[in-house]
């Protein structure tokens, strides 16, 4: 049986998470990101229940919003070895081109 790690994610860590996943890579490793999104995305059931809305910002941006019971709550994602290992490859590479972002620094520490 493979090691599990289990970590509380907000609502903005599982959306800054599966933004950063590549789209591009081996067979294998597009398996284990494909295993990661589903763990990761956002269910109809939450969309009723935080109230999530897809929101147009005045600048012409867009993004989505959720009432505060959302924004409050955390989801157990349990993750096998190798899918953590892939988030930290993806997360090295982001680290090495000085590209990674802020949003998942909290991630990267409740991962270490």
């Amino acid at each position: 049986m493979s090691e599990i790690t289990t970590l509380q994610l907000s609502l903005n860590e599982r959306i800054d998470l599966q933004s950063v996943l590549p789209v591009k890579e081996g067979i294998t490793t597009l398996i284990i990101i494909e295993d990661i999104k589903s763990k990761l995305k956002i269910t109809q059931d939450e969309i009723v229940e935080f109230n999530i809305q897809d929101v147009q910002f005045p600048n012409g941006n867009t993004g989505i919003k959720w009432n505060e019971k959302g924004a409050l709550s955390l989801k157990d994602v349990e993750f096998t070895k190798k899918e953590i290992d892939t988030i930290m490859n993806v997360f090295n590479k982001l680290d090495d081109s000085k590209e990674f972002p802020n949003s998942l620094i909290n991630i990267y520490k409740k991962i270490k």
